[in-house]
């Protein structure tokens, strides 16, 4: 039984997000590109502009449960001309207590459903750890294809970490 729904979070809610964003930092420090600790420092303004993105730009989506964030994922649109039929996925995350309930899919789903209502995008990007097993097998099961590694893209907890990039065309 579904207990969640998915949402566009309000800006007054946006230290909720900041809340979640930094839990996913803490919980998954491999599976992002930024650290805890150069966005605990973000100030308040920085924070509601992520949630304010002009739809030409992007957009996060929310996973919420009993007034609670429980998952998230983000979407950028290129805004160049040579590449601006590009979208890349970003900021995927489900808190521990809520996974292996189908909201990463869900999430996953509304987002592509989303992209793809926007004429000039052909492509949607992504980068995921080689650590992250099941968000791999995620988004082969939605035809992301892998198209390149990394080799120690990321140096986390003096570890050198790699990187697969994903892509999918509409």
């Amino acid at each position: 039984m579904k207990n969640y729904s998915i949402i566009v979070l309000p800006l007054a809610r946006w230290e909720e997000y900041r809340t979640l964003r930094l839990e996913a930092l803490q919980v998954e420090p491999y599976a992002f590109g930024k650290s805890y600790e150069e966005e605990v420092e973000n100030s308040s303004e920085v924070w509601q502009n992520k949630l304010t993105q002009n739809s030409d730009l992007g957009f996060y989506l929310f996973a919420e449960s009993g007034g609670k964030l429980i998952g998230m994922i983000g979407c950028d649109y290129e805004t160049k001309l040579k590449i601006r039929h590009i979208a890349t996925l970003k900021a995927y995350y489900v808190s521990i207590n809520a996974r292996s309930q189908g909201i990463g899919r869900v999430l996953l789903e509304v987002s592509l459903k989303r992209i793809k209502k926007i004429q000039k995008i052909h492509k949607i990007r992504l980068s995921v750890n080689v650590l992250q097993t099941k968000a791999i097998a995620l988004y082969k099961k939605f035809g992301f294809e892998q198209v390149g590694y990394f080799k120690d893209e990321l140096f986390v907890e003096g570890k050198y970490l790699d990187q697969i990039m994903m892509e999918k065309f509409l």
